[in-house]
């Protein structure tokens, strides 16, 4: 394994097998992670027992794993930002009256 790219979300690496293998990657309960190489020919890929895995043949690869934002973490971000807009412009309100009565 060697150039390894690790992102907040991603995870991006060569391969360099030297006969036929199996890559697995514990799915660490996250279930969104997305599992990709570029291989030539018909890719296997599946979930077994809590790991990702895919099926190489000998060759070099550069490997993906990606977790794409699912639904209710984007609301939730969506959310957290409205609160927190919310929050200061009542304080900025509430700071700006405390002058103008001073």
């Amino acid at each position: 394994m060697s150039n390894l790219q690790q992102q907040a979300r991603s995870v991006e690496f060569d391969i360099d097998a030297k006969g036929a293998t199996t890559l697995a990657i514990k799915r660490f309960f996250f279930p969104s992670w997305k599992f990709a190489a570029v291989i030539p020919g018909p890719a296997k890929l599946g979930v077994y027992h809590g790991l990702m895995a895919m099926r190489l043949p000998a060759g070099q690869y550069h490997v993906a794993l990606a977790q794409p934002w699912l639904p209710g973490e984007k609301d939730g971000a969506t959310i957290s930002g409205a609160v927190l807009a919310v929050l200061l412009a009542w304080f900025g309100v509430a700071r700006w009256q405390r002058r103008r009565q001073a």
